[in-house]
């Protein structure tokens, strides 16, 4: 009797331990898959946040297409970019007052010249034209010097380095080179900050100047 007693008491005590073992499996393998899923959620967010920012980039990069406008320019601007344009390239006020009393400079212009073609129509591939609000303040003679410009605002201007002349051959006969050239002068301006001559030689430029 005692023995078959403790025979069923060691079948019972095997039984509860196989039970226990196969929940804590049952239990791990939850937790691993669990783990999995959050796991593969996680990499599945990084990538659309990825995503997400890529195309966010890409639209805040592309210009509008008013983004190289500039404001209109009255006449005294007109005066103070070609003053800037000389004081860059080291004239003094007393230099410039002299050029102009004594006819060194014997005009100015200031011409809006918006819409017109870049290369000034000497080749014919070229269809591409200044911007809105797109001046050029020149001296007579050419030697003077000139400026294409836009107003950014009231202190700053973009300066479009497009030469006076276009001497070289390569504006006839190489539509690729003459495209290059166009695109480096619209795609590369300067930003210059305004400058402006005292009353006297503004006044002094403003007699000077024989178109607005």
């Amino acid at each position: 009797m005692l023995k078959r007693l403790l025979t069923v008491s060691l079948c019972l005590i095997s039984s509860a331990i196989l039970v226990a073992c196969s929940s804590g499996n049952d239990s791990k393998q939850s937790s691993s898959s669990s783990s999995t899923s959050v796991s593969v959620k996680k990499s599945s967010n990084h990538k659309k946040i990825n995503e997400s920012s890529t195309i966010t980039k890409s639209n805040s990069s592309s210009a509008s297409p008013d983004a190289s406008s500039g404001i209109p320019v009255s006449e005294d601007q007109g005066m103070a970019v070609f003053y800037t344009m000389r004081v860059k390239y080291g004239d003094s006020d007393a230099t410039l007052t002299s050029a102009f009393q004594n006819k060194e400079i014997a005009d100015l212009s200031v011409q809006n010249i918006s819409g017109q073609n870049v290369a000034y129509n000497y080749n014919k591939s070229i269809t591409t034209v200044f911007p809105e609000n797109t001046y050029l303040v020149a001296g007579t003679p050419t030697a003077a010097g000139d400026v294409t410009f836009q107003l950014t605002n009231d202190h700053t201007i973009r300066v479009y380095n497009v030469p006076s002349h276009f001497q070289d051959t390569r504006w006839l006969t190489d539509n690729s080179w003459a495209k290059s050239q166009v695109d480096g002068y619209m795609d590369n301006p300067e930003t210059w900050e305004l400058q402006t001559p005292n009353n006297d030689l503004l006044n002094l430029m403003k007699t000077t100047k024989t178109n607005y």
